[in-house]
Formats: C-alpha cells, sequence, structure tokens
C-alpha cells in the first residue's frame, strides 16, 4: 500500500475508510486487549502516528467502528421491516430484531465495550458527535418500529433502546472470561451458560408485547 501522505478531502476520507477496514481485521482477529493502534498500523503498513492524525485514541478508533456497526444494525433492522408484517406482528417483529441484533457478531462485541470502555477515553467533540449521530439515524428506524407495532414513537424508541440494553447484558453472561467458562464447564457447577439467542429472544417477546400494550 501506498504511504504518501492524504492531502486531499477524498484522499483523506479514503484513508480514513482504510484505517477502518484494518481496524476491523484486527478487532476480528483477537480479543480486544490485544486492539492496539500499533498493529492497526501494521496492518497498513503505515507509521502509528498517521491513525493518530485520524483518530487520537484507540478508544476513539473503536469507538468509530461501534459506531459503524450501529448504523449497520439500523439499517438492517429497517430492511427486515421494509414490507408489512404478516401473520403475528409482535412475533414477527421480535424475531426481526433478534436476528439482526445476532446478524453480525462485531455488533454485541462493540457495543458492550461501548459504556465500559469506548466512551473513557474520547475527546468531548467525539463523544458528542457519536451519540447525536446514533439519535439522528435512529430516528427513522424508531418510527418503522412504531408503525409496525402500531405504537407511539416514545415507546418504540424505548423497545429499541432497553433490546441494546439487555442485548449487550446477555452478551457478556453468554461469552465469559475464560475463567468463568471452566467453572461452567465443570461438573460441580450447578447452572449453565445462557444461549444468547434463547435468551435474547424471550427478552424481545416480552419488550414487544410491553411497547405494544396500551
Amino acid at each position: 500500500m501506498a504511504t504518501r501522505r492524504a492531502r486531499s478531502d477524498e484522499d483523506k476520507l479514503a484513508r480514513r475508510s482504510q484505517i477502518l477496514d484494518a481496524a476491523c481485521a484486527v478487532f476480528d482477529a483477537g480479543e480486544v486487549d490485544e486492539f492496539t493502534m500499533e498493529a492497526v498500523a501494521a496492518e497498513l503498513d503505515l507509521v502509528k502516528g498517521t491513525l493518530y492524525r485520524y483518530f487520537p485514541t484507540r478508544e476513539g478508533l473503536l469507538l468509530a467502528l461501534a459506531d459503524d456497526e450501529y448504523q449497520h444494525w439500523f439499517d438492517r433492522i429497517d430492511a427486515a421491516l421494509a414490507t408489512p408484517p404478516a401473520g403475528d406482528r409482535f412475533d414477527t417483529m421480535a424475531r426481526a430484531l433478534v436476528d439482526q441484533t445476532l446478524a453480525e457478531p462485531r455488533f454485541l462485541r462493540l457495543a458492550a465495550l461501548v459504556p465500559s470502555v469506548l466512551e473513557r477515553n474520547v475527546p468531548f467533540e467525539t463523544a458528542m458527535q457519536y451519540k447525536c449521530g446514533l439519535m439522528d439515524r435512529g430516528r427513522r428506524t424508531t418510527e418503522l418500529v412504531a408503525a409496525w407495532l402500531q405504537t407511539s414513537d416514545a415507546r418504540a424508541g424505548q423497545l429499541l433502546i432497553h433490546l441494546q440494553a439487555i442485548s449487550t447484558g446477555l452478551y457478556h453472561a453468554a461469552n465469559p472470561a475464560p475463567i468463568i467458562v471452566r467453572v461452567q464447564s465443570d461438573p460441580a457447577y450447578p447452572g449453565r451458560r445462557p444461549d444468547l439467542r434463547a435468551e435474547l429472544m424471550h427478552a424481545a417477546r416480552a419488550l414487544v408485547q410491553a411497547a405494544s400494550s396500551r
């Protein structure tokens, strides 16, 4: 890859996109603790300083990945709700939400990191842009959900917020640390590891029903 400095706006957008693609590759290949600016720079054959011109912190780069994943999540839900529901709209809605939440493994991996890690070391401007961008993008999906369930935008928005919060919590429970995996695998352990899809489906049905109640 050429390493000349990007100077035009078009070149800078292209370089930013290249950095995000490389960051996805590094993130997907290992644990989050292994995600470093050095690893991303090496993936691109760039000096690390180039990355900092686009993303001032490691967390800022990961937050940009999370933002992309949220945009794709909204897009997937919109596509799933593009046609009127056939049959039980509540069950169809719950299945659509769960399917699109689990469609891309990277989404929940990143979403689970956002409040505890990724929002902790970013500039105010980055945080503001991220939060406002999500709110703006989410309005269209909220309106689609409201129309499908014949409920208010406020209830539809609450449904999506609660679904996201429950999804990340269940993700942590279903993907514990290695030592907890050993504990749960021991015959002496009285419990079981949660089935992410099954538990999320149970929660989504309850949330859809609550959003639809009058």
